[in-house]
Protein backbone atom coordinates (compact mmCIF):
# COMPACT_ATOMS: atom_id res chain seq x y z
CA UNK A 1 0.00 0.00 0.00
CA UNK A 2 1.56 3.67 -0.76
CA UNK A 3 1.48 6.00 1.27
CA UNK A 4 -1.14 8.49 -0.06
CA UNK A 5 -2.75 4.85 -0.29
CA UNK A 6 -2.48 4.95 3.58
CA UNK A 7 -3.46 8.74 3.80
CA UNK A 8 -6.83 7.75 2.38
CA UNK A 9 -7.10 5.40 4.50
CA UNK A 10 -6.77 6.85 7.77
CA UNK A 11 -8.57 10.12 7.35
CA UNK A 12 -11.04 9.80 10.04
CA UNK A 13 -8.11 9.06 12.52
CA UNK A 14 -6.29 11.97 11.10
CA UNK A 15 -9.18 14.39 11.39
CA UNK A 16 -9.78 13.37 15.42
CA UNK A 17 -5.96 14.01 15.99
CA UNK A 18 -5.92 17.17 14.17
CA UNK A 19 -9.38 18.35 16.53
CA UNK A 20 -6.93 16.98 19.75
CA UNK A 21 -3.84 18.89 18.57
CA UNK A 22 -6.21 22.25 18.10
CA UNK A 23 -7.80 21.94 21.76
CA UNK A 24 -4.15 20.92 22.97
CA UNK A 25 -2.19 24.60 21.82
CA UNK A 26 -2.21 27.63 23.83
CA UNK A 27 -2.71 30.90 22.64
CA UNK A 28 10.21 33.55 17.54
CA UNK A 29 11.44 33.75 14.40
CA UNK A 30 12.96 30.31 13.12
CA UNK A 31 16.46 31.36 11.37
CA UNK A 32 16.43 32.63 7.29
CA UNK A 33 15.37 29.54 5.73
CA UNK A 34 14.43 28.78 1.85
CA UNK A 35 11.69 26.13 2.74
CA UNK A 36 9.72 28.56 4.67
CA UNK A 37 6.87 30.75 2.60
CA UNK A 38 5.75 34.27 4.17
CA UNK A 39 2.99 36.23 2.03
CA UNK A 40 4.42 39.74 0.84
CA UNK A 41 2.53 42.67 1.93
CA UNK A 42 2.48 45.06 -0.58
CA UNK A 43 2.28 48.69 1.29
CA UNK A 44 1.97 50.68 -1.23
CA UNK A 45 -1.35 48.85 -2.38
CA UNK A 46 -2.50 48.19 1.14
CA UNK A 47 -3.88 44.71 0.70
CA UNK A 48 -3.29 41.25 -1.26
CA UNK A 49 -4.39 37.44 -2.07
CA UNK A 50 -2.23 34.71 -2.11
CA UNK A 51 -4.09 31.28 -1.88
CA UNK A 52 -2.20 27.99 -0.45
CA UNK A 53 -3.65 24.61 0.10
CA UNK A 54 -2.69 22.77 3.51
CA UNK A 55 -1.10 19.62 3.38
CA UNK A 56 -0.43 16.53 5.46
CA UNK A 57 3.16 15.84 6.53
CA UNK A 58 4.28 12.20 5.39
CA UNK A 59 5.97 12.20 8.46
CA UNK A 60 5.13 14.13 11.52
CA UNK A 61 2.74 16.17 12.96
CA UNK A 62 0.46 18.54 10.08
CA UNK A 63 1.55 21.79 12.01
CA UNK A 64 3.62 22.99 14.25
CA UNK A 65 3.81 25.69 17.54
CA UNK A 66 6.56 27.39 18.47
CA UNK A 67 6.50 29.63 21.67
CA UNK A 68 9.34 32.13 21.94
CA UNK A 69 10.36 35.32 24.45
CA UNK A 70 11.14 38.90 23.21
CA UNK A 71 12.01 41.64 25.85
CA UNK A 72 14.52 44.21 26.87
CA UNK A 73 15.48 45.13 29.74
CA UNK A 74 18.38 47.20 31.70
CA UNK A 75 20.75 44.20 30.70
CA UNK A 76 19.87 43.92 27.17
CA UNK A 77 17.52 41.89 25.27
CA UNK A 78 16.27 38.70 25.63
CA UNK A 79 15.19 36.43 22.78
CA UNK A 80 14.45 32.66 23.50
CA UNK A 81 12.46 29.94 22.26
CA UNK A 82 9.74 28.67 24.96
CA UNK A 83 10.74 25.82 26.67
CA UNK A 84 7.14 25.27 27.97
CA UNK A 85 6.77 25.14 23.72
CA UNK A 86 8.17 21.39 24.85
CA UNK A 87 6.79 20.80 28.12
CA UNK A 88 9.44 21.70 30.46
CA UNK A 89 9.89 24.05 33.21
CA UNK A 90 11.18 27.67 32.43
CA UNK A 91 11.76 30.13 34.18
CA UNK A 92 10.15 33.00 32.15
CA UNK A 93 7.02 31.36 32.43
CA UNK A 94 7.58 31.27 36.04
CA UNK A 95 8.46 34.61 36.40
CA UNK A 96 5.04 35.35 34.61
CA UNK A 97 2.88 33.50 36.35
CA UNK A 98 4.02 34.75 39.65
CA UNK A 99 4.32 38.32 38.47
CA UNK A 100 0.36 38.10 37.62
CA UNK A 101 -0.80 36.26 40.67
CA UNK A 102 0.87 38.85 42.59
CA UNK A 103 -0.34 41.66 40.76
CA UNK A 104 -4.24 40.04 41.22
CA UNK A 105 -3.80 39.71 44.97
CA UNK A 106 -2.38 43.64 45.45
CA UNK A 107 -4.41 45.39 43.06
CA UNK A 108 -0.87 46.42 41.12
CA UNK A 109 -1.65 47.13 37.78
CA UNK A 110 1.79 48.70 37.59
CA UNK A 111 3.23 44.94 37.76
CA UNK A 112 0.73 43.25 35.79
CA UNK A 113 1.64 45.54 32.83
CA UNK A 114 5.49 44.74 33.48
CA UNK A 115 4.41 41.20 33.44
CA UNK A 116 2.87 41.34 30.01
CA UNK A 117 6.45 41.52 28.35
CA UNK A 118 7.37 37.88 30.00
CA UNK A 119 4.35 36.31 27.84
CA UNK A 120 5.48 34.31 25.06
CA UNK A 121 4.18 35.00 21.13
CA UNK A 122 3.24 32.25 18.95
CA UNK A 123 4.20 31.50 15.62
CA UNK A 124 3.09 28.41 13.58
CA UNK A 125 4.72 26.28 10.62
CA UNK A 126 2.59 23.97 8.07
CA UNK A 127 3.07 22.11 4.42
CA UNK A 128 1.28 23.96 1.69
CA UNK A 129 1.11 24.08 -1.93
CA UNK A 130 1.22 27.66 -3.20
CA UNK A 131 -1.77 27.93 -5.58
CA UNK A 132 -1.31 32.05 -5.81
CA UNK A 133 1.44 34.59 -4.80
CA UNK A 134 0.48 37.93 -5.71
CA UNK A 135 3.92 39.51 -5.31
CA UNK A 136 5.83 36.16 -5.87
CA UNK A 137 4.61 34.46 -8.73
CA UNK A 138 7.91 32.55 -8.75
CA UNK A 139 6.21 30.42 -5.17
CA UNK A 140 3.11 29.53 -7.14
CA UNK A 141 3.22 25.87 -7.74
CA UNK A 142 5.50 24.78 -5.04
CA UNK A 143 5.39 23.13 -1.59
CA UNK A 144 6.56 25.26 1.00
CA UNK A 145 6.46 25.62 4.99
CA UNK A 146 3.82 28.31 5.50
CA UNK A 147 4.98 30.32 8.95
CA UNK A 148 1.50 32.14 10.57
CA UNK A 149 0.60 33.99 13.40
CA UNK A 150 -2.32 33.62 15.52
CA UNK A 151 -4.77 35.40 13.43
CA UNK A 152 -4.48 32.31 10.74
CA UNK A 153 -4.29 30.03 13.35
CA UNK A 154 -7.22 31.58 14.63
CA UNK A 155 -8.96 30.43 11.16
CA UNK A 156 -7.74 27.23 10.89
CA UNK A 157 -8.86 26.21 14.55
CA UNK A 158 -12.49 27.70 13.46
CA UNK A 159 -12.82 25.17 10.31
CA UNK A 160 -11.50 22.10 12.33
CA UNK A 161 -13.99 23.00 15.82
CA UNK A 162 -16.52 25.35 14.57
CA UNK A 163 -18.04 27.61 17.48
CA UNK A 164 -21.42 26.88 16.78
CA UNK A 165 -23.23 23.63 15.87
CA UNK A 166 -24.87 24.18 12.32
CA UNK A 167 -21.32 24.36 11.00
CA UNK A 168 -19.47 21.27 10.04
CA UNK A 169 -15.94 20.56 10.74
CA UNK A 170 -13.22 20.33 7.93
CA UNK A 171 -10.11 18.73 7.94
CA UNK A 172 -8.19 21.41 6.23
CA UNK A 173 -5.54 19.57 5.53
CA UNK A 174 -7.12 17.02 4.04
CA UNK A 175 -6.55 16.14 -0.22
CA UNK A 176 -10.07 15.06 -1.08
CA UNK A 177 -11.98 17.20 0.96
CA UNK A 178 -10.20 20.21 2.49
CA UNK A 179 -10.33 23.77 0.99
CA UNK A 180 -8.27 26.06 -0.69
CA UNK A 181 -6.56 28.82 1.82
CA UNK A 182 -7.71 32.17 0.60
CA UNK A 183 -4.86 34.48 2.50
CA UNK A 184 -6.19 38.07 2.45
CA UNK A 185 -4.39 41.00 3.98
CA UNK A 186 -5.08 44.65 4.64
CA UNK A 187 -3.06 47.68 6.24
CA UNK A 188 -3.55 47.90 9.75
CA UNK A 189 -2.17 51.08 11.51
CA UNK A 190 -0.69 50.13 14.82
CA UNK A 191 1.58 52.28 17.49
CA UNK A 192 5.40 52.11 16.70
CA UNK A 193 7.08 50.52 19.68
CA UNK A 194 9.93 52.23 18.30
CA UNK A 195 9.02 55.70 17.69
CA UNK A 196 6.53 56.60 20.24
CA UNK A 197 3.57 59.10 18.48
CA UNK A 198 4.12 57.41 15.42
CA UNK A 199 2.22 54.25 13.48
CA UNK A 200 3.28 51.68 11.24
CA UNK A 201 1.67 49.86 8.72
CA UNK A 202 0.87 46.24 9.23
CA UNK A 203 -1.27 43.63 7.27
CA UNK A 204 -4.30 42.49 8.90
CA UNK A 205 -5.49 38.50 8.20
CA UNK A 206 -8.47 38.78 9.74
CA UNK A 207 -10.37 38.63 6.33
CA UNK A 208 -9.07 35.23 5.39
CA UNK A 209 -10.82 32.51 4.97
CA UNK A 210 -11.64 29.16 3.41
CA UNK A 211 -12.81 28.45 0.24
CA UNK A 212 -16.25 25.69 -0.69
CA UNK A 213 -14.51 22.03 0.30
CA UNK A 214 -13.03 20.59 -2.80
CA UNK A 215 -10.83 17.66 -3.91
CA UNK A 216 -7.15 19.01 -4.38
CA UNK A 217 -6.04 18.77 -8.17
CA UNK A 218 -8.99 17.16 -8.92
CA UNK A 219 -7.80 13.94 -6.80
CA UNK A 220 -5.16 12.91 -9.90
CA UNK A 221 -3.60 10.05 -7.07
CA UNK A 222 -0.32 10.21 -9.48
CA UNK A 223 -0.28 14.16 -8.82
CA UNK A 224 -1.55 14.00 -5.31
CA UNK A 225 1.53 11.44 -4.60
CA UNK A 226 3.95 13.86 -5.74
CA UNK A 227 3.10 16.85 -4.05
CA UNK A 228 2.71 14.98 -0.61
CA UNK A 229 5.96 13.05 -0.80
CA UNK A 230 7.54 16.96 -0.83
CA UNK A 231 6.03 17.66 2.32
CA UNK A 232 8.51 18.44 4.90
CA UNK A 233 8.98 17.06 8.53
CA UNK A 234 8.11 19.84 10.71
CA UNK A 235 8.88 18.13 14.06
CA UNK A 236 12.08 20.26 13.83
CA UNK A 237 11.47 23.21 14.16
CA UNK A 238 10.88 22.12 18.09
CA UNK A 239 13.26 19.76 18.48
CA UNK A 240 15.40 20.02 21.86
CA UNK A 241 18.53 21.24 19.96
CA UNK A 242 16.23 24.76 19.38
CA UNK A 243 16.00 25.05 23.01
CA UNK A 244 18.56 26.91 25.83
CA UNK A 245 18.27 24.88 29.15
CA UNK A 246 16.42 26.21 32.04
CA UNK A 247 19.80 27.37 33.73
CA UNK A 248 20.71 29.35 30.93
CA UNK A 249 17.57 30.63 30.58
CA UNK A 250 17.44 31.62 33.92
CA UNK A 251 20.99 33.09 34.00
CA UNK A 252 20.33 35.14 30.86
CA UNK A 253 16.91 36.47 32.16
CA UNK A 254 18.50 37.60 35.07
CA UNK A 255 21.09 39.35 33.33
CA UNK A 256 18.41 41.18 30.97
CA UNK A 257 16.07 41.99 34.08
CA UNK A 258 18.53 42.50 36.79
CA UNK A 259 15.68 39.98 38.87
CA UNK A 260 16.23 36.37 39.30
CA UNK A 261 13.34 34.55 37.59
CA UNK A 262 11.78 33.28 41.04
CA UNK A 263 11.98 36.86 42.80
CA UNK A 264 8.11 36.99 43.22
CA UNK A 265 8.96 33.85 45.10
CA UNK A 266 9.65 33.34 49.01
CA UNK A 267 13.11 31.84 47.94
CA UNK A 268 13.25 34.70 45.45
CA UNK A 269 12.92 37.01 48.60
CA UNK A 270 15.50 35.34 50.22
CA UNK A 271 17.88 35.43 47.70
CA UNK A 272 17.47 38.93 46.65
CA UNK A 273 17.44 40.29 50.03
CA UNK A 274 20.93 38.13 50.34
CA UNK A 275 22.39 40.04 47.59
CA UNK A 276 21.08 43.15 48.86
CA UNK A 277 22.86 42.97 52.49
CA UNK A 278 25.79 41.75 50.66
CA UNK A 279 25.83 45.16 48.81
CA UNK A 280 25.61 47.31 51.44
CA UNK A 281 28.61 45.17 53.42
CA UNK A 282 30.51 46.52 50.09
CA UNK A 283 28.86 49.84 49.72
CA UNK A 284 30.08 50.25 53.68
CA UNK A 285 33.31 48.91 53.44
CA UNK A 286 34.16 51.85 50.19
CA UNK A 287 33.07 54.32 52.32
CA UNK A 288 35.82 53.52 55.57
CA UNK A 289 38.33 53.30 52.51
CA UNK A 290 39.78 49.90 53.83
CA UNK A 291 39.66 48.34 50.27
CA UNK A 292 42.77 46.88 48.58
CA UNK A 293 43.18 47.62 44.91
CA UNK A 294 42.15 44.49 43.84
CA UNK A 295 38.84 44.66 45.72
CA UNK A 296 38.33 48.09 44.53
CA UNK A 297 38.18 47.10 40.85
CA UNK A 298 35.86 43.99 42.08
CA UNK A 299 33.51 46.68 43.58
CA UNK A 300 33.52 48.58 40.45
CA UNK A 301 32.50 45.94 38.50
CA UNK A 302 29.15 45.04 40.57
CA UNK A 303 26.09 47.19 40.33
CA UNK A 304 26.01 50.01 42.68
CA UNK A 305 22.84 50.07 45.55
CA UNK A 306 20.67 52.68 44.29
CA UNK A 307 21.00 55.80 46.95
CA UNK A 308 17.04 55.85 47.28
CA UNK A 309 16.85 52.82 49.52
CA UNK A 310 19.25 54.36 51.94
CA UNK A 311 17.88 53.87 55.43
CA UNK A 312 15.32 51.07 54.05
CA UNK A 313 15.68 47.74 55.50
CA UNK A 314 16.79 44.62 53.06
CA UNK A 315 12.63 43.45 52.86
CA UNK A 316 11.75 47.00 52.34
CA UNK A 317 14.02 47.27 49.83
CA UNK A 318 12.92 44.33 48.42
CA UNK A 319 9.02 45.48 48.26
CA UNK A 320 10.03 49.05 46.81
CA UNK A 321 12.17 47.65 43.70
CA UNK A 322 9.03 45.17 43.19
CA UNK A 323 6.33 48.19 43.21
CA UNK A 324 8.79 49.91 40.84
CA UNK A 325 8.69 47.04 38.49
Amino acid sequence: MSKLANLKRNRLKNMKKLQEKIASQGSSDYPTDERIWRPKFNKEKGKGVCIVRLLPAKEGSPFIELKSYSFRGPGGYFWENALQTIGKEDPVQIAAINAFRKAKADGDNKLREYAKKFLPRSQYYANVYVVRDEEAPENEGQVKIYQFGRQIFNIIQSAIKPEYDDVDPMDPFDLWEGADLRIRMKGNRIPDQRNPGQTVLVPSYEDSSFDDATAFMEADEEVLEKIYLQTHNLDEFVSEDKFKSFEDQAAQFQKVTGKPYNWLTAEGVEQHVEEQEQQRELDSSVDEGSLSRDDEEEVDSTPQADSSGEGLSAIERFKQLASQS
